[in-house]
């Protein structure tokens, strides 16, 4: 029956099954099993093991073949290594020291062209479950075939800061969430349905929807709601929510028997969205993400204005798919443009039995845990008692997990656009198998099961930052978090011999990562010592763009980064002597000849000199590299050829360089020094 004025449609929330847990603890057998915590971490040893994959079949000689037999790995140059064993599959394992790259260490293990793959033996410990009471029982966190991945994902966000706004039936007190529960707003402007005795106002509590509610208990929905997107994480209590560091805004929409009007959750998602709205306060926590676990059997309607309103202020917007086991087409707000309509899936990795669905393409964009849910609810029948948790089944358990997810997305990519948090969830589903009811005559699961780890990288990787540029051999002081990436660049010019990049000193671990003329990554790299401590260097060689990311593997501060490099000889250099001319030096416009001199510890004074013929010709000098317009010790250019560079006669290599200002004919040049 339907409360109010009928021309108001009723909202009815997306709820299947409840099954309270009356205490903090009281139901044991909740834990299906117990966790260890213990995780300890091996001692670092020195240098690397790695597994190196030889090819098969390559023929030898007897005397090659029965060396082979007893030491397989030959090697030379500087990477010192080590034979350990040969593994079950065929490949071998050695110990490695003093290389660079692992392209220097395939460099030195020179075995006539044997080596097929060198992969690093890392170490490999187990996934570390959250301390939450209830985290061993949460199927939906697992990296399975019916988890989404979250606790590998939390590795990299936990959706910090991060403002979700859930229109539902408000929120009770609960310790699992109030350090990021915020009181928005009660939008319920029907007494019929407010159970608080007023209309509108400034507090969202959730007074009980059991109250006046015929044989139905209160079922603290949005309590439970918030639960799954931000309960706490390793607080020792409860479950864990899937963004536990998300902010939590409460607009308060359905009432009494946990339903309410269209109208009043239309003017909710304007209000969460940051509209001013005649008569109420502007939101001052305007929300990322609007999650809507509710939904009636209608067309879109006046839904359609408010969430292209909220997607224009940068909100996505996610839904409930609903529970008829019909096609979500039929069930508004999932039939609505624009929003990220939520299927739910089961224990078994499967599309829930009441869950609605659609075919591919269709109003269902993706799945995600929707049965046997445990999260944050009170333990009151009608009016709230205490805190308590309990399991809970609908979509309206799946539609939080994603929006959960897009938190996580958002705390790395907060410039994401709703399309493209919608284009991501979608690529980066896990697809169900063929045997499944979502995939077994066509798929009417969405694009899959969220993955919310693959999600965050992908959104990561979207995530365009311009590197600090290094200047030659000038160190910079930095400091980060732990797995905080830090991004810098720096550009080797023409003359490059070899390039040295590294990080000293300091408090912490940081690791450096170098890669040349490419983008670097965790997976795309030529350097990555990946040393206990912060005292690591790459040495790679040539002129190039060099990439450099450095992450905290724990926080570190205070560590030192330089970057330079030295420069090669030129080949087609000429020597120069002490006091000795070289004369009738000729060149074009723009034409540059190179000389060098050996300059001893013992010189007094010491002067470059070109004088005589015509044109004109420009003088550049510089020790230790080869001098260009921007990089000199001294660049003499007056009209015509009489030049002069007085220098510093600190021993070393000069390099000089003659260069056409205009075309120039029978020059001289020389170099002269005291003693």
């Amino acid at each position: 029956m339907t409360l109010g004025k009928p021309m108001f449609k009723k909202l009815i929330i997306a709820t299947a099954i409840s099954a309270s847990l009356t205490s903090l603890y009281s139901h044991a057998e909740v834990l299906s099993h117990s966790v260890s915590t213990d995780f300890t971490t091996p001692a670092p040893f020195k240098g690397k093991q790695f597994i190196v994959t030889l090819k098969t079949n390559v023929p030898k000689d007897i005397q090659t073949a029965q060396s082979h037999a007893n030491q397989p790995i030959q090697f030379n140059g500087k990477s010192k290594v080590q034979f350990k064993r040969k593994l079950a599959s065929g490949a071998l394992l050695v110990h490695a020291e003093n290389f660079t790259s692992i392209k220097a260490l395939m460099s030195d293990l020179s075995l006539n062209g044997e080596v097929l793959s060198i992969e690093e033996d890392i170490i490999v410990t187990a996934q570390q479950m959250p301390n939450d009471h209830y985290a061993p029982s949460m199927y939906s966190i697992e990296n399975s075939f019916r988890g989404i991945n979250a606790i590998d994902a939390w590795d990299l966000s936990q959706g910090k800061n991060i403002n979700i706004a859930i229109l539902d039936t408000g929120f009770t007190a609960h310790p699992d969430t109030d350090d990021r529960t915020i009181n928005g707003y009660d939008m319920i402007s029907y007494l019929s349905k407010s159970i608080d005795g007023d209309e509108r106002d400034d507090d969202a509590h959730d007074p009980g929807t059991g109250i006046g509610c015929e044989g139905k208990n209160s079922n603290w929905h949005g309590t439970h709601v918030a639960g799954i997107i931000g309960a706490s994480i390793d607080n020792n209590i409860g479950a864990v929510g899937i963004a536990p560091q998300a902010n939590l805004i409460h607009v308060r929409v359905l009432g009494q028997c946990g339903s309410g009007y269209l109208s009043d959750v239309i003017d909710g998602i304007y209000w969460a969205a940051g509209k001013n709205i005649e008569g109420l306060p502007v939101n001052p926590n305007p929300a990322d993400i609007i999650n809507l676990s509710l939904g009636s059997s209608s067309a879109c309607g006046n839904f359609q204005g408010a969430i292209d309103y909220a997607r224009s202020q940068g909100a996505a917007v996610v839904v409930s798919a609903g529970n008829n086991n019909i096609d979500a087409s039929n069930q508004s707000p999932a039939n609505c443009d624009g929003v990220i309509s939520v299927a739910a899936s089961d224990n078994t990795g499967d599309k829930a039995s009441y869950s609605n669905f659609s075919s591919y393409g269709g109003a269902v964009d993706i799945t995600a845990p929707g049965s046997s849910i445990i999260a944050t609810v009170n333990s009151g029948t009608s009016s709230p008692s205490y805190a308590s948790y309990s399991f809970k089944s609908g979509t309206s358990m799946a539609a939080p997990q994603v929006s959960g997810v897009i938190a996580l997305m958002l705390e790395k990519a907060p410039d994401l656009t709703p399309e493209q948090i919608e284009d991501i969830l979608k690529e980066t589903a896990d697809q169900f198998s063929t045997n499944t009811q979502c995939n077994t005559q066509s798929p009417i699961c969405g694009s899959g099961l969220v993955n919310a780890k693959a999600a965050v990288i992908k959104a990561m990787s979207l995530v365009e930052t311009e590197p600090t540029m290094l200047i030659n051999n000038q160190a910079i002081s930095i400091s980060g978090l732990e797995k905080e990436q830090l991004s810098y660049q720096f550009i080797a010019p023409e003359n490059a011999g070899n390039v040295t990049i590294s990080i000293a000193n300091g408090q912490g671990d940081a690791d450096i990562y170098v890669k040349k003329d490419q983008a670097v990554s965790f997976d795309n790299y030529d350097c990555r010592p990946w040393l206990t401590g912060n005292n690591e260097s790459c040495q790679l060689s040539g002129a190039g763009v060099y990439s450099i990311l450095i992450n905290g593997y724990n926080q570190f501060s205070d560590v030192s980064l330089i970057a330079s490099y030295s420069t090669e000889l030129p080949e087609t250099g000429i020597e120069l002597h002490n006091d000795v001319a070289q004369w009738n030096i000729t060149g074009a416009y723009q034409e540059e000849i190179d000389f060098w001199a050996d300059v001893p510890a013992n010189a007094k004074g010491l002067w470059v000199q070109t004088w005589g013929g015509s044109g004109d010709a420009d003088l550049w000098v510089k020790k230790g590299s080869l001098p260009t317009k921007e990089d000199n010790d001294c660049l003499a250019s007056t009209s015509g050829n009489e030049e002069t560079c007085t220098m510093s006669p600190d021993a070393g290599r000069y390099f000089i360089k003659v260069r056409g200002y205009d075309k120039f004919e029978n020059v001289g040049l020389r170099i002269l020094w005291t003693y």
